[in-house]
């Protein structure tokens, strides 16, 4: 099979040899985070194997992306999903020059650059088939989106449980919808990348048992989960921690769920006449060197949003009415949370195009080659690879069947 290197530009061919007869199509697969490029050629060879062996006769291409940033990869998160974006062009130039159709396979955080390639370069792909999917399932479907304030809306972070929705850095862009040459309206994840719909066959191989996407009722910390993974909970940590850097490690210090200042709350409490959360609302007094006037209302506080928001004022390229591109994309990946689960294990598109591995593709009375102390017999974030072929064969010939690759 042919090897694509787009970690750096231009990409870097490495071409395969004694194919099979050519049958018109072309299989191009991407790995995910915290993959260097050692490892990137395990999840190549053993996707291509299982492939093989399931009856695929399509043009293989093992793509390899820069998805390993950092020292320690998983306080970096954010700055790869930067890098996805990034290489999404690249992908496009490669797959532009191949002439036939064109299959792309991804999972975790290369279903970011695929789809990015797709949504925002116009890539030509015939189909494109997710597995357990590191996208935030509101860029495709808005409907999956909340903006509840309810304590049961695992995506906001504890800190903020006594706010009005309407300081989330989440749905600041709201403020600007009305006007369509602010950029600052742009800064969503809602229907990101919903153009993927319309341009090419969408499939979602998700997993109900992914520990990765697993959410939990309180905010989990840092060390939240890793006596049972260093994954688990990684989803929502990594959108929960935007804006946490200074007390997290493995945050960022951009917008997200920090605060610009400290504050101290007076009592009595009020109801916010915008959520209607009881909570201490706006009547504040600051601890720092600036306090409010004696007398601040919650309704002048919320005409003030627009330049002077509660949440973190970092980037200063966020306080501007013309965002390029790329520093949009970027600011997403630092500072602005979702507010839904992954696409990875949600069920986001009608049934025939949707599969939950996790009760789907396991063998005939649910045999499985791991049972878990925390996590019993489920389908986990990287078992494509990592679970023997025997468990997996289901999964790889829904993907031979749907991708029509023998």
């Amino acid at each position: 099979y042919t090897r694509v290197n787009l970690r750096d530009d231009p990409a870097v061919v490495t071409t395969g040899s004694a194919f099979p007869p050519d049958i018109g199509k072309n299989v191009v697969f991407l790995h995910g985070f915290n993959v260097n490029q050692d490892d990137a050629r395990g999840w190549h060879a053993e996707t291509f194997k299982r492939l093989w062996r399931t009856g695929s006769n399509a043009r293989f291409h093992a793509v390899t992306w820069r998805g390993d940033i950092g020292i320690v990869n998983a306080f970096h998160y954010h700055e790869n999903v930067v890098s996805a974006f990034e290489t999404a062009p690249r992908l496009k130039s490669y797959l532009d020059a191949l002439s036939e159709d064109r299959i792309v396979i991804a999972h975790s955080l290369g279903c970011m650059v695929a789809a990015s390639a797709i949504a925002d370069h116009g890539t030509e792909a015939g189909k494109f088939l997710m597995i357990n999917a590191a996208v935030a399932s509101e860029c495709f479907d808005a409907s999956l989106w909340s903006d509840s304030p309810d304590p049961s809306n695992d995506m906001v972070h504890d800190d903020w449980a006594a706010y009005t929705n309407a300081c989330w850095s989440a749905k600041w862009h709201e403020l600007f919808a009305a006007s369509p040459s602010d950029d600052r309206r742009l800064l969503t994840w809602k229907e990101r990348l919903g153009g993927v719909l319309g341009d090419t066959a969408l499939y979602n191989f998700f997993s109900t048992g992914d520990e990765v996407f697993e959410l939990r009722e309180e905010t989990p910390t840092f060390l939240a989960g890793v006596t049972s993974s260093s994954g688990r909970y990684a989803w929502q940590k990594q959108e929960t921690h935007k804006g946490r850097g200074a007390l997290d490690p493995a945050g960022t210090s951009w917008a997200g769920w920090g605060f610009e200042r400290a504050f101290t709350y007076q009592m009595p409490c009020v109801t916010s006449t915008w959520s209607g959360v009881a909570g201490p609302g706006f009547k504040i007094s600051h601890n720092g060197a600036y306090p409010p006037p004696e007398v601040q209302t919650e309704s002048v506080l919320l005409a003030e949003l627009d330049g002077h928001p509660v949440f973190l004022r970092n980037p200063s390229s966020m306080f501007t009415n013309a965002i390029p591109a790329a520093a949009r994309n970027e600011i997403l990946a630092k500072g602005i949370p979702a507010l839904s689960p992954s696409t990875g294990n949600t069920a986001v598109f009608p049934p025939n195009n949707s599969f939950d591995m996790d009760t789907a593709f396991k063998p005939e009375g649910g045999a499985w080659g791991r049972d878990h102390e925390d996590y019993g017999k489920r389908w986990l974030h990287n078992d494509m690879k990592d679970m023997a072929f025997f468990y997996t064969d289901k999964l790889f010939k829904a993907l031979v069947e749907q991708g029509e690759l023998k």
